[in-house]
């Protein structure tokens, strides 16, 4: 009886005892969501851009500031997903975690157009760093262009808008005003951003 209460006495030490010593809790984490969606017609979906988060998480119990989790080896993978198909992988696509994408189908045709925006104000030693405005056009076989842009201010929630089918996108914010054409990979800046 001494000896069972001995052993399970130890045995729970060695279960407690790294949590207090700054051990962690590893864990797998993995979210999938439709970040895009296309649909015919009569509005029935045709296709589907689906983004699958992965990562490893690590949660610390007892740290200085309370229990904290951290995020360690994520990876973000677009696939596209017709109705009667097999997901198809875009490996193109890579997605960091300081980025908002946006994701819309171009109307008539098989195109879709990636908007990547800052997603957090990052401040670069004292002074803001630039921005950076990425357009992406691909369809399921590939990516078709891409271009970069430097803007001037973190983006605001109204400042991207789509017409004409999303074949047109346009950037404004106190200082900057862009037109993209989608089918034409033309990227005109505006000289009145309001």
């Amino acid at each position: 009886m001494k000896r069972n209460f001995l052993h399970t006495a130890c045995l729970s030490l060695a279960l407690v005892l790294p949590l207090f010593t700054g051990c962690s809790i590893p864990s797998h984490f993995e979210e999938t969501r439709d970040v895009g969606i296309r649909t015919n017609w009569d509005n029935e979906v045709c296709e589907r851009i689906v983004e699958r988060f992965t990562a490893t998480k690590h949660f610390y119990p007892f740290t200085v500031e309370g229990p904290q989790t951290q995020l360690l080896n994520y990876k973000v993978h677009y696939f596209s997903v017709g109705v009667n198909s097999q997901p198809v992988e875009l490996p193109f696509l890579r997605r960091d975690l300081t980025t908002r994408s946006v994701f819309k189908p171009v109307e008539q045709t098989n195109y879709w157009v990636l908007v990547e925006l800052p997603a957090e104000i990052i401040y670069n030693g004292g002074s803001r760093a630039s921005y950076k405005l990425a357009f992406t056009v691909f369809n399921p076989q590939g990516m078709l262009h891409q271009k970069n842009m430097a803007i001037s201010d973190f983006p605001e929630p109204n400042s991207l808008s789509f017409s004409t089918g999303n074949q047109i996108v346009t950037y404004k914010s106190g200082n900057d005003h862009y037109i993209y054409d989608v089918l034409e990979n033309s990227l005109n800046k505006s000289d009145s951003p309001k």
